[in-house]
């Protein structure tokens, strides 16, 4: 039987312990253990009058130190809840003293679950204090490879002078209610402050093609391959920004933990810039759905969602469009110049939470000349499908047709697909790329854009935002298309499900046990001559081609 309650809970609090599932849930449970006792240690919970009668011989956290010690929350981050959870009125049977109780925090658990809105103002009050870079901590920490990774390897990787974190300080100091709202992580993060298990999912591994951790430590050793944030594209604290825009069911767990599991299945600093290989990897059986990351060589970094229904993968064979509405695009803003060592960041960093922040923004000061012109923190943010058309993804190789332009892009026009209507292209050369700003399947700003342009011959240079110009006579796109165009400085790709880089190329797993009838237009080579046929009218008969 729990504890008996001498008075009954109230409304708020009654209402807060059946959306948590009861009191017997393992929230509230979680929740009750980060308080001090004044009572028996066996004493369960069944009602929500339990919880208040605990909750009142519960001793009270009355300081942003005891706040971080309970719940292993960062100091910033402790104080923003000192002032932010709100007091149950009589949970306590004292009023409302400064601090809070276990029904308070029952009670602020449940309110931020159930109200996006709610959640979102959480993190909006955790961004306008100051506690991004605390939260990338706290988050990417949760998913170290091991128990005893160095902290100095989690302060490399989230670095607040990197893409997205550099951005999104820039976006918090101009247009501050917006940074919550552009990453759907940023909520999700505020949902769990209190609850360390569910903190522990908040951000995936990341390992390599092999299955080794990726570390940024310069000590690593055995299987773990040291990572570079200046080479590495996706970083630990990007991945945790995209993480819970990840469709649930397309996320591979890698343990008994529920933590998710990335595997970089390409790397084009590594496998070296071959689009072939590129499309080899991602159309893998063992792929799955898969999250395509761009760094241009102007500092962008880029990139999109391929979501895929359950045993799917990419298609490079085939001229259409592919992808479900789980697909989204997204920015990361411009790296900054890595002007200091890992030694210099790492003093910085020890010299104190509180400092990271501050100390960041006196770099901001001593950048601002290179910066003056630098709006990419504008774009930062995820974009998912507005269900406007199915137009998701183009992926293809190997194509000799104009009408079909091999490379791979995000959105586009079934009449016209490609660079000429993308919001994000790479050409199938793995060199350049281009944006395409309002593409109707995501809405999306221009993702990126190259003040300098690209190589343009005799027509010069042209400024961010303007068609890049390379290949539009010839593809025969209107002039009014604002087009920002880029040069590819990497490409990564990372399988989140499945056993992912189990495989590092091969055959689409739909190439196997198709039906492979031959004889003229329906054999597998003619594939490309059968869909242009297809295309005027004429019933080519046998299904599309399956291999190449």
């Amino acid at each position: 039987m729990g504890a008996g309650a001498s008075r009954p809970a109230p409304r708020a609090l009654v209402d807060a312990v059946e959306a948590l599932g009861g009191a017997t849930s393992a929230e509230v449970l979680e929740l009750l253990d980060a308080f001090p006792r004044a009572g028996p240690e066996d004493h369960v919970p069944v009602t929500a009058d339990d919880v208040a009668a605990l909750s009142s011989r519960c001793g009270r956290l009355r300081s942003e130190a005891e706040v971080a010690d309970a719940f292993d929350l960062p100091r910033r981050v402790a104080a923003v809840l000192m002032r932010r959870v709100p007091s149950v009125d009589d949970a306590t049977g004292v009023g409302a003293p400064y601090g809070f109780s276990l029904a308070d925090a029952v009670v602020h658990l449940a309110r931020c679950r159930d109200s996006r809105a709610a959640a979102l103002e959480e993190a909006d009050a955790l961004l306008r204090a100051g506690a991004l870079v605390d939260l990338a901590k706290m988050a990417t920490t949760a998913t170290a490879a091991t128990a005893d990774d160095d902290d100095d390897e989690v302060d490399d990787e989230v670095d607040a002078r990197a893409p997205p974190l550099a951005a999104l300080r820039t976006m918090l100091r101009a247009r501050p209610g917006e940074a919550a709202r552009r990453f759907p992580s940023l909520p999700t993060t505020a949902r769990s402050l209190l609850l360390r298990s569910a903190r522990a999912s908040l951000a995936p591994r990341l390992r390599d093609a092999a299955g080794a951790p990726l570390t940024s430590s310069p000590r690593t050793s055995g299987r773990r391959r040291a990572s570079d944030p200046r080479r590495d594209v996706l970083t630990r604290a990007g991945a945790w920004l995209l993480a819970a825009s990840i469709p649930s069911g397309s996320t591979h767990s890698g343990g008994s933990d529920g933590k998710a599991t990335w595997r970089r299945v390409y790397a084009s600093v590594e496998d070296g810039a071959g689009f072939s290989t590129f499309v080899s990897r991602i159309t893998a059986k063992t792929c799955g759905p898969v999250l395509v990351c761009v760094r241009t060589k102007a500092g962008d970094v880029l990139g999109g969602y391929v979501s895929l229904s359950a045993g799917e993968s990419v298609r490079g064979d085939r001229a259409e469009f592919q992808g479900d509405a789980g697909t989204f695009v997204f920015a990361f803003g411009k790296a900054r110049k890595f002007t200091k060592s890992i030694q210099e960041r790492k003093t910085n960093n020890d010299e104190g939470g509180g400092r990271e922040v501050a100390a960041a923004a006196d770099d901001d000061d001593a950048d601002a000349s290179d910066d003056e012109a630098d709006d990419s923190w504008t774009r930062v943010g995820v974009y998912a499908s507005t269900g406007a058309n199915a137009s998701h993804v183009w992926c293809a190789s190997g194509f000799k047709s104009d009408r079909y332009p091999n490379g791979f892009g995000f959105g586009g026009v079934a009449s016209r697909p490609g660079s000429g209507r993308s919001a994000l292209w790479i050409d199938g050369n793995l060199e350049r790329g281009r944006c395409v700003a309002g593409i109707a399947t995501f809405g999306a700003p221009m993702l990126a854009g190259c003040r300098s342009g690209v190589g343009r011959g005799e027509r010069g240079v042209l400024p961010t935002g303007v068609r890049s110009g390379f290949d539009d006579e010839r593809l025969g796109y209107d002039d009014d298309w604002g087009v920002g165009s880029f040069e590819v400085d990497a490409v990564e790709a990372w399988a989140t499900s499945g056993a992912g880089a189990d495989s590092a190329g091969g055959t689409n797993g739909h190439d196997r046990g198709m039906d492979r009838r031959g004889g003229g237009v329906r054999d597998a080579k003619h594939g490309e001559l059968r869909m242009m046929m297809q295309l005027g009218g004429h019933d080519a008969g046998g299904p599309a081609r399956e291999e190449r």
